[in-house]
């Protein structure tokens, strides 16, 4: 089956030059109609505060997470992993080359 996903992440080249890509939200509809939006809890660097909070006001409203909730990576991998379940997915995306390091 096909799946489209989609993601919003923060990438910025850190300290030695290395990537770091920080994973904000991430949804998954399936071919058959079923939807998924997760957003996650631990994105931003903790010390920078005013990092959070412009991501909060200004990415957090419009997405689309029915329960608005944001949880840790391992819900995440829950998540997934029943809402893909024995299926062998397809993976579709736009400019996805990111969806799918994440």
């Amino acid at each position: 089956m096909k799946y489209f996903v989609d993601s919003e992440f923060i990438f910025e080249i850190g300290n030695g030059g290395l990537p770091n890509i920080d994973i904000i939200s991430l949804a998954l509809v399936a071919q058959d109609g079923r939807e998924l939006y997760l957003i996650s809890d631990g994105f931003g660097p903790p010390d920078d505060p005013e990092y959070r909070s412009w991501i909060e006001k200004n990415v957090i409203p419009v997405l689309h997470s029915p329960e608005g909730e944001e949880h840790n990576l391992y819900y995440w991998a829950h998540e997934m992993s029943e809402f893909i379940g024995d299926d062998i997915p397809e993976w579709w995306g736009d400019y996805a080359a990111f969806d799918y390091v994440i």
